[in-house]
Formats: C-alpha cells, sequence, structure tokens
C-alpha cells in the first residue's frame, strides 16, 4: 500500500481527522506532521482528560499546542483512575490496561461520534469518514513496534461510518520528535524539563525508574496516595522483577515522610542546590535538592580557558541566548540558582547584555540528555546550602 496517496485519497474525500492529544511530545509532533498534509478545517484535537494523576496544566498545554483548530475534552464519566484501581483491588499490568481503554479509548470514540453530530459539522456527519490519528512510534516499545502504521478500525465501522487508525509519526525517531517540535516553534510541556522523558499519567505504570523518582519529587501529595493504595492492597503498581515486588518507595529511592521533608525545606526557603558533575566533563545543575531537580541547566564545560568576568579566577564559557562570558562553576551555580548577588549580576549585564535564564538556547539543550532526579542519598554529597 502507498500510504501517502492513501492519505491524499481520504483527504481529498474530505475525511476527519482526529489528532488524539495527550500533551506528550509525540502528539505534538503528530499534530505539526498533521497540519503540513490535512487543511486545518479537516483536523479535530481530541484531549482524554485523566483528572488529578495527570501532570499539572497537562490539559491546558494540550490547548495552547491546538491553536485555532478545533479542540474537545472528554472523560470517562463513571470513573478516575484511582478509583478503578480502588475497585478492582490492584494496578492495571501491561496485558490488562483497562487504563488505556476505560479512560481515553472509549471516551474519545464516544467524543468523536458527538462531535459529527455538532451543529456545523454536518459535512462530517455526511460523509462519515473518519481517521483516527495517534502519536504512537515503534521505537517506545517491541509491542508498539508490531503495530500496524494505517489499518480499517472494523469495530468503530458501523452505521455507514468508515473508520481509519493512522499513526502518523510510527516511524519517527526520538531526535526527529524533538527537531519537528522546535522547527515548528511549539513549546514543551514543562515536564520534560525536569527530567521526564515522557508524559503521560504522571506515575504510569510503563515508567522509568528515573520518570518515576522526577514524578514523585514534583508530585509529592499523588506520590503519597498511591504509595497507600500499595500499601492498602498489598500489590505493587509495577510489575514484579524476578517474582520480586516493586514498591513505589523502594523504585523512587526516597519514602513519602523523605519527600515532604524536601517540599518543606523549599518551601521555607532551607532547600539545597545539588551540584554534580561527570567523568566526561558534563556540569549539570538541579536547582534546590532532590524536591526540586531539573531547572533549565545542561552544559559542556571542557577546560578552563579564560579568568572569570567576576573573581578573575579560571573560568568557564558560559552561553545564554546572546550573552557569553567566563565565570568559574560556582558562579554558574550561584547565577543559575538565583542565589548571586545583585551587583554581580549587574555585572555581568552591563558587560555582556541581559541574561535570560530560560533561554531558547537553552531549553534546545533540554531534555535529550537530562539526567534523572537524584535520590536523597545520592544527592547528599553535593548539597549546598543555598544561601547568597
Amino acid at each position: 500500500m502507498d500510504l501517502s496517496e492513501t492519505i491524499r485519497s481520504l483527504v481529498d474525500r474530505g475525511a476527519l481527522f482526529v489528532c488524539c492529544h495527550s500533551a506528550g511530545k509525540d502528539s505534538q509532533a503528530q499534530l505539526v506532521v498533521l497540519r503540513s498534509i490535512v487543511p486545518d478545517d479537516q483536523i479535530l484535537v481530541l484531549h482524554a482528560d485523566l483528572g488529578d494523576v495527570e501532570w499539572e496544566g497537562t490539559l491546558e498545554h494540550a490547548r495552547r499546542d491546538a491553536g485555532n483548530l478545533p479542540f474537545r475534552v472528554c472523560k470517562s464519566e463513571r470513573k478516575t483512575f484511582l478509583s478503578m484501581v480502588e475497585k478492582r483491588g490492584m494496578f492495571p499490568d501491561p496485558e490488562r490496561r483497562q487504563c488505556t481503554s476505560d479512560l481515553k479509548r472509549g471516551p474519545m470514540e464516544k467524543a468523536i461520534r458527538h462531535f459529527l453530530k455538532e451543529p456545523g459539522n454536518e459535512r462530517f456527519l455526511e460523509r462519515k469518514l473518519i481517521v483516527n490519528c495517534m502519536g504512537m512510534r515503534a521505537e517506545e516499545s517491541p509491542g508498539r513496534k508490531k503495530l500496524a502504521p494505517f489499518k480499517f478500525n472494523e469495530k468503530n465501522s458501523v452505521a455507514g461510518r468508515e473508520w481509519y487508525d493512522w499513526l502518523p509519526i510510527h516511524d519517527m525517531k526520538l531526535e526527529q520528535v524533538w527537531q519537528t517540535i522546535r522547527e515548528a516553534g511549539r513549546d514543551v510541556h514543562w515536564a520534560y524539563r525536569r527530567g521526564m522523558s515522557r508524559l503521560s499519567c504522571a506515575f504510569c505504570i510503563m515508567a522509568s525508574q528515573p520518570d518515576l523518582r522526577t514524578a514523585a519529587v514534583h508530585n509529592p501529595e499523588l506520590f503519597n496516595r498511591y504509595v497507600e493504595l500499595e500499601r492498602k492492597q498489598g500489590r505493587s503498581m509495577l510489575m514484579p522483577k524476578k517474582g520480586v515486588p516493586q514498591f513505589l518507595e523502594e523504585v523512587v529511592g526516597m519514602n513519602v515522610d523523605e519527600v515532604r521533608e524536601a517540599m518543606q525545606r523549599r518551601d521555607t526557603d532551607k532547600a539545597y542546590h545539588v551540584r554534580i558533575e561527570s567523568e566526561d566533563d558534563t556540569f549539570y545543575i538541579d536547582a534546590l535538592d532532590p524536591s526540586c531537580a531539573h531547572e533549565l541547566f545542561h552544559m559542556h564545560l571542557g577546560e578552563a580557558s579564560r579568568e572569570s568576568i567576576l573573581s578573575g579566577a579560571p573560568g568557564y564559557l558560559f552561553e545564554d541566548g546572546e550573552v557569553q562570558a567566563y565565570l568559574t562553576k560556582e558562579e554558574m551555580v550561584s547565577l543559575l540558582a538565583g542565589t548571586m548577588s545583585q551587583d554581580d549580576v549587574d555585572r555581568i549585564e552591563v558587560a555582556k547584555g541581559p541574561l535570560f535564564t530560560a533561554s531558547d538556547l537553552r531549553r534546545e539543550m533540554l531534555p535529550y540528555s537530562m539526567p534523572p532526579a537524584p535520590s536523597m542519598k545520592e544527592a547528599e554529597p553535593y548539597h549546598m546550602h543555598c544561601a547568597a
């Protein structure tokens, strides 16, 4: 099958292309691809709202990314993720993912049918031709690699409807996803700049240890709810490993009390900055302690080559937007963590120009090689109290 010809034919026939948008990077890249092929007036952006198990701002980010396209939100009217887990007495697993079928796929299919009946959509109702687009990529897992990039959906092709499922970015690599988003001038959800590799439920049953750790330190109350469910049911959220249960607190490397203590330190201005250097001279900073990891900085320093503009000590090239200045590692930590004196900040800006601590240049560096949030134990040797 020549897929490009097939898609062009569906466009020419006036099909409704539905972009299922989670607010994640793959959804964003998918929408960019769709808009390059399909006229805007044939695209519907649809978001399945998962409520309090999502990252903060997920719905709003999906809505912003949709721009001026029709945007609809759907959610299960009968259950939430946590109520489903409580009722079943166990979490979903890779073989039985009720979270996908009951909270995403089912509500989305219903929302598409309702959209066809909305006033002004008579042409779509008459044609009854739907292409449901999902941002799943072959690179993500062996299961997704086996998925057909395009197929006729027999289950939903009823009542005169002709329904297809299409994976527009199925063959796209991770680097291409980020490049597509960047070239389109789109911003990403803030969770990626905190170290997340994917955006779904904050605590996904398919998530990696680094993602779960980062999610825990940024969602302490939700982390507590999941831990309490595990304790109540005596079952771990994650699948056992070699027959041994993997409970969240063990995987994350922090218990509920440690996360709460870290958040309290932040809220009372008694937090820490974590400075870690790797063997290959990569230098990255987690602003504050593990409760607030990943505050927008990652660079390769190389060798100290010139004097610091502030102290005269051996410095490294610091780049921030159009600003280039030599600073010591300690001065970089102080500047990026917000503890540098205003006099020193003024000295840099007078000599070099305005600083942008969340510049586009720095955002381009992220999150391709962002390290996971450190555990309390890992971070301990690097703690520096955030006194100026």
